[in-house]
């Protein structure tokens, strides 16, 4: 290999990494987005209402339903598809993962869960 095709590999594998990290920032940047948006929403929610699993999953649904724009936004750049392609199941697969980092991230999420588990031992 001489030099020159050494150096046009070097700079196209450089290239395309410094490309998949701005992607990797950008989903990162997304989904962070999403997830604080969530946690306001269920912030400002009244949690008192909310007196066992059912109540906290419709709240929940809600929340992300209320940024349903971001959660669409967020799978699209995820799964790399335009939103006309997008299944069920990848919104599924997005929206079990937001829900997850919610209740893992969100402290207003942690209190209500365990004010709701409180209320039904």
């Amino acid at each position: 290999m001489t030099f020159i095709h050494f150096t046009l590999v070097t700079t196209l594998f450089f290239s395309l990494n410094a490309s998949a990290q701005n992607d990797t920032s950008k989903l990162s940047q997304s989904k962070e987005k999403l997830i604080n948006a969530v946690c306001d929403c269920i912030s400002k929610t009244d949690t008192n209402s909310v007196n066992n699993n059912n109540d906290a999953e419709r709240m929940l649904t809600k929340c992300v339903t209320d940024n349903l724009d971001m959660l669409i936004g967020y799978a699209q750049e995820k799964t790399k598809k335009d939103i006309s392609n997008l299944t069920e199941e990848d919104l599924k697969s997005v929206s079990k993962e937001v829900a997850a980092l919610v209740y893992s991230n969100c402290p207003a999420m942690a209190a209500m869960v365990h004010r709701v588990k409180s209320k039904n031992k």
